[in-house]
């Protein structure tokens, strides 16, 4: 158990706990959610553990459910491990919060977590050294390690745990606001190099097309600034890797393709009378998708 700080008010606890056999880590002065689980999992590490189950000490997490995402551990190994509470049980402020942050992970990162908030969790051994190189210290910790799965290429999975709050939450150290937005401002920053780089495109292409240049080689020109400026972001933040040679002869093949297709049918569009800025529009709808899923499966895509 972490005592984070929590002061003499809660030493009789703690010394409780002790009593009964379990060791017990003590912060000098509150550091956070995020330090205290460090100190379990590196702890636990150091002691030869295999697998490690975390859980809130708000009285959320019953025994019960604990065990079932430990033997959830031993029938799945080397998989990161999530309880899933029913939502339609929850506080209205838990069930907003929640329901806003699955929606916001599911569309940056593809991947389906429906309870992000969740403290009841397995972590596998074989993550251990990831999860203590997860940044934040507070609250924001447990988003940023559900936001790393994807570039670890890690296994994950739910499993079903009783929804329990007590005097609807209040026992909970949840500041909705502050620590909210900290959690839903670091899921749009994997949304954020898109919209930079469309924004780049845009600005580029209206801007050419303003001095009556041809809409192919104002989607062109455009196409392949912003198509530079993505390639960075997109490969040091939203993926989290390095520039090599090969992904960047990736990219840019697909950036070929996809500049290719893009400017015949605004062309094509055009020859329809269809304005040149919406034309635009209603085919990088349909490119952006095809553009996506090409990067996140095959051009970036972690090695197992």
């Amino acid at each position: 158990m972490v005592d984070d700080g929590s002061g003499d008010e809660y030493a009789h606890i703690f010394k409780s706990v002790e009593d009964l056999g379990a060791h017990v880590l003590h912060h000098e002065v509150n550091m956070g959610k995020g330090a205290g689980l460090k100190s379990g999992i590196r702890y636990l590490k150091e002691n030869g553990a295999e697998n490690v189950v975390t859980a809130d000490s708000d009285g959320q997490h019953t025994p019960e459910d604990i065990r079932k995402v430990s033997d959830a551990m031993e029938q799945h190994p080397h998989t990161f491990i999530t309880g899933r509470r029913d939502f339609s049980k929850m506080p209205l402020r838990s069930k907003l919060g929640n329901s806003i942050t699955c929606f916001l992970f599911k569309a940056s990162t593809g991947i389906r977590i429906t309870d992000t908030q969740t403290g009841l969790r397995g972590i596998p051994a074989c993550l251990f050294d990831q999860m203590l190189q997860v940044e934040g210290d507070r609250y924001e910790y447990e988003m940023n390690a559900l936001l790393m799965l994807k570039k670890w290429d890690a296994k994950y999975m739910e499993v079903p745990i009783s929804t329990v709050y007590i005097d609807g939450n209040k026992s909970s150290h949840f500041r909705a606001v502050s620590d909210g937005l900290r959690v839903i401002i670091r899921v749009l920053s994997y949304a954020a190099a898109s919209l930079i780089s469309t924004g780049v495109d845009y600005f580029l292409y209206i801007l050419l097309h303003a001095f009556s240049l041809p809409v192919a080689v104002c989607y062109i020109i455009a196409r392949i600034i912003s198509s530079f400026l993505n390639y960075q972001l997109n490969c040091r933040m939203v993926f989290g890797g390095k520039p090599t040679a090969k992904n960047a002869l990736g990219y840019a093949l697909l950036v070929l393709v996809v500049m290719g297709i893009g400017s015949l049918s605004v062309t094509l569009l055009s020859h329809f009378n269809v304005h040149g800025v919406l034309a635009k529009l209603m085919i990088d709808v349909v490119l952006f998708v095809v553009n996506y899923f090409v990067q996140n499966k095959i051009i970036f895509a972690k090695k197992k």
